[in-house]
């Protein structure tokens, strides 16, 4: 329809979305699209069949004054005017070449296309490589593992006499937990710092906050080394730790984004997710390794990472 409205003095409109940073190219294009426009208004007065059809419609349009202005009526029948001129063919196909103010100074003014140019800026909030999303995701695996030893070797020991043993020597119980939560906080850090390292040099992840890095990985840390007293508390048989308590953290993990990243996520399924522990340890990591944002909103996702370890710990 657009086409077919070429000759009542109407333009065809193109929204063209392009990257402010290659003007070159974006002028490039829209002189290809105002080409195409007159080539496609060439054939629209060259084919006669086509040509009585807007003829047809020209007129319906002045009979019945369909929301036609008098400036559009006139602009329509100087088109016409136009079209039947025996040279109207040669007379277009130079107006294409370039020489058109000689050759049809009538279409000196007609622009056939009707350009809306607009700039395409990049989503500040979408992750630079797919690498910036996975890295999280690994890091809950890790943490899932990480749980999931020291339950069962609390659990092995428990079975084994090791922990009754334990208690014979001059050391309280607090210090004996003590030392196994030291040893898991040691292995979710050291397995956090590896993952990074390796994203890093492997992948070429380039953290945009750096510096809050570490304050989450830590915060992470001590969060999973208290929920993993909380599952040794749960399920204190071997076979319920390997079994039950495998299957719990299997579970929280899937829901917090182990599977599916958050930023991919259902609205749905976002709102369900934050029951899951390893939901927060992945926004703590995703702001400074390339969400970005203020020094606040790191603090509150730290902060929510803190809040999973007190009610890990109050379970425990």
């Amino acid at each position: 329809m657009a086409a077919e409205a070429l000759l009542t003095g109407g333009s065809m409109p193109i929204e063209v979305l392009g990257d402010p940073s290659r003007s070159a190219e974006l002028g490039l294009l829209q002189g290809k699209l105002m080409e195409i426009g007159f080539v496609q208004f060439m054939l629209s007065v060259g084919d006669s069949a086509r040509l009585q059809r807007q003829m047809a419609l020209l007129r319906a349009l002045s009979a019945s004054d369909m929301g036609t202005s008098e400036d559009e009526r006139a602009a329509a029948a100087q088109r016409l005017a136009v079209a039947r001129e025996e040279k109207v063919q040669r007379r277009l196909e130079k107006q294409i070449s370039g020489d058109a103010a000689g050759a049809f100074p009538r279409l000196s003014a007609f622009r056939p296309v009707r350009i809306a140019q607009s700039a395409v800026v990049d989503d500040p909030v979408r992750p630079p490589s797919s690498f910036a999303v996975t890295f999280p995701q690994g890091v809950v695996w890790g943490l899932a593992g990480c749980v999931m030893a020291f339950v069962t070797s609390l659990s092995v020991e428990r079975n084994r006499g090791t922990l009754r043993r334990l208690c014979a020597a001059p050391l309280s119980m607090h210090m004996v937990l003590a030392g196994k939560a030291l040893a898991c906080f040691c292995m979710a850090l050291l397995m956090q710092a590896m993952l990074m390292v390796l994203a890093v040099t492997a992948f070429g992840v380039r953290p945009v906050q750096p510096a809050l890095l570490l304050p989450a990985m830590a915060a992470i840390a001590v969060a999973f080394t208290m929920v993993a007293m909380a599952v040794a508390s749960l399920f204190q048989s071997l076979g319920g730790s390997e079994g039950a308590g495998r299957s719990v953290i299997l579970i929280l993990a899937l829901l917090g984004g182990g599977s599916v990243p958050l930023v991919f996520m259902p609205p749905a399924l976002a709102s369900v997710s934050a029951v899951s522990p390893f939901r927060w340890a992945i926004a703590a990591l995703e702001g400074p390794l390339w969400r970005g944002g203020s020094m606040q909103s790191q603090l509150t996702a730290i902060g929510a990472v803190l809040v999973v370890a007190v009610i890990a710990a109050a379970i425990a």
